[in-house]
């Protein structure tokens, strides 16, 4: 089993400011984790993206995702699926491989999710 690495105050700080000096944040059940890229970092090559029924992604973060809502969904929803990983009981599984992430893209809960990462779009003008 894994343990839980919890980043360094410094390090917790430097990520806030947008450098996360190799960490990366993890949402299971509601809860985040860092995990070091040393552990073993992301391989696309593990992985596969399909779209999803809406029900399965919606079960998805319902579970892992802090919030646990679900938003108006304007395009069918994206999964990351783990072509290595054993299925786990209780995991959910798209093509017989654990559904490890979901893509949903929808309407934002509020305009402002638009335009602080794009500052110069205007909402409800600039969309998908």
């Amino acid at each position: 089993m894994t343990s839980i690495i919890t980043p360094r105050p410094a390090d917790l700080r430097a990520m806030k400011v947008g450098d996360p000096r190799g960490f990366t944040q993890r949402w299971r059940y509601g809860t985040p984790t860092w995990r070091h890229v040393s552990e073993g970092g992301f391989r696309a090559q593990r992985y596969t993206v399909t779209t999803i029924p809406e029900a399965t992604a919606k079960a998805f973060v319902q579970r892992h995702h802090y919030l646990s809502g679900w938003p108006a969904v304007l395009h069918r929803p994206y999964g990351l699926l783990d072509q290595e990983a054993p299925l786990g009981a209780g995991d959910l599984a798209v093509e017989g491989l654990p559904l490890v992430g979901v893509l949903v893209l929808a309407s934002p809960m509020n305009p402002r999710v638009l335009t602080t990462a794009f500052p110069h779009l205007e909402p409800s003008v600039n969309r998908l």
